[in-house]
């Protein structure tokens, strides 16, 4: 997909050039200087935000929301640069009769202009980021998931018994958020792993660790419905869903969060709802309690 970018065309030359004629004696080389800056940054930040991006749901945003970064950046460089242009110094108009107190607003005014400039730009930058992580698919946090557990379990020193204990606890706490396939996958590869790495110096075939599983809530046959707050969570098995209803409309953040965990909403049932499984049932109260 092809992102907004900046150009130098985007720039007035001429009226940042003289922007710098009261402070410099090289009005045009700052100018330039200025304008390959701003570009430089602009599109490194696009390439930042890009490499974030593994869907077309984080595309299409991106998209959306590089035009808009775009106009802004370049509103607010044209008031730096307006402000910048009632700046003078000494050196160019000479110290005879120098406005002073004139000069020192000037010179605080632009300073405003830089802090407010940097302050956006750290905001929207990280409200981007915030809206292209929102939009990562179930499967991909699963994955990223199933890889971080991984990565802790290679990470342990399982030939010790602290290290040992330690995988165990972060294990069981992993495994109360995921569903029991994912737990399975993640034994299997502890098993392996410690096949492979450790010389029989890991958990042994007794350990507790390999019944992680089997601590995992069943699921039920029936309907189930229970209410929070005036938030309801149904366990629907006719329609192999997990709803939640709430009372009224979500808030923004709220909702945010049902999609980034996998939440579609159905017109048709007035409910937000994953496919009925465990690890759906544990995010329907994790968001209602948030």
């Amino acid at each position: 997909m092809n992102y907004e970018k900046l150009t130098a065309e985007d720039f007035d030359y001429e009226t940042i050039r003289r922007s710098y004629c009261g402070t410099s004696f090289m009005p045009e080389k700052r100018a330039q200087n200025e304008i390959a800056m701003c570009v430089e940054w602009f599109n490194a930040q696009v390439q930042k935000f890009e490499q974030l991006c593994t869907n077309n749901e984080q595309r299409t945003y991106l998209a959306e929301q590089l035009t808009r970064f775009k106009v802004r950046f370049l509103e607010l460089r044209r008031r730096l640069t307006a402000a910048r242009s009632n700046c003078i110094s000494t050196m160019i108009a000479g110290p005879s009769n120098f406005p002073v107190r004139r000069a020192e607003k000037a010179n605080r005014a632009e300073l405003r202009g830089m802090d407010e400039c940097e302050a956006w730009a750290n905001k929207a930058i990280a409200a981007i980021k915030k809206g292209i992580l929102a939009r990562k698919t179930a499967v991909q946090l699963e994955q990223e998931s199933m890889d971080a557990v991984k990565d802790m379990i290679m990470r342990s020193y399982l030939d010790t018994p602290f290290g040992r204990q330690n995988c165990y606890g972060r294990l069981q706490t992993w495994a109360k958020h995921n569903t029991p396939e994912m737990v399975q996958n993640a034994l299997n590869f502890l098993k392996k792993w410690q096949s492979e790495h450790l010389d029989g110096k890991g958990f042994t075939q007794r350990h507790k660790v390999w019944s992680l599983t089997g601590m995992m809530p069943q699921e039920p046959q029936e309907s189930t419905s229970e209410i929070h707050d005036g938030i309801e969570i149904m366990r629907n098995v006719e329609l192999d869903r997990v709803q939640i209803f709430f009372p009224g409309k979500p808030g923004p953040d709220t909702i945010t969060t049902l999609k980034r965990h996998g939440w579609k909403w159905s017109p048709k049932n007035g409910a937000w709802q994953r496919k009925n499984t465990t690890n759906a049932y544990i995010s329907a109260k994790e968001i209602i309690s948030a």
